[in-house]
């Protein structure tokens, strides 16, 4: 059964970027928006897959900014995770990132050069 996102939208950023070495993962991209419906966390944008890096802009806990989805498991409990929510939700994410990505990169006219150089991008496993 894959994991309710909306539950807790920062935790699944945070994975998604990671899963996808977003290097900028600009502030913004965790901001808020006032809606009619009140506060929501702002959507995804501004994606930018970078190829062999080892960091985040952006800490993932207090102290670390590694590529490394199981950080995110150790600061779970600061967004109301249990370590086995926040381990599903990252298998979730990565097993989808894995198996789509090529799609999507062939999708937005990208050639096969271009999708092998991006390749290490999208090659982080659990």
């Amino acid at each position: 059964m894959c994991p309710d996102f909306r539950q807790n939208r920062t935790t699944v950023k945070i994975m998604f970027n990671t899963a996808v070495s977003n290097t900028g993962d600009p502030l913004r991209d965790h901001d808020f928006s006032l809606t009619n419906k009140g506060w929501r966390l702002s959507p995804l944008f501004d994606v930018n897959p970078v190829p062999y890096v080892d960091c985040l802009s952006l800490n993932i806990t207090e102290y670390d900014n590694a590529l490394d989805p199981t950080l995110a498991f150790e600061a779970a409990p600061q967004f109301d995770l249990t370590r086995k929510a926040a381990e599903k939700y990252a298998e979730t994410i990565c097993d989808t990132v894995q198996r789509n990505w090529i799609y999507w990169a062939e999708h937005a006219g990208l050639g096969r050069s271009a999708i092998e150089m991006m390749r290490p991008a999208f090659s982080l496993k659990l």
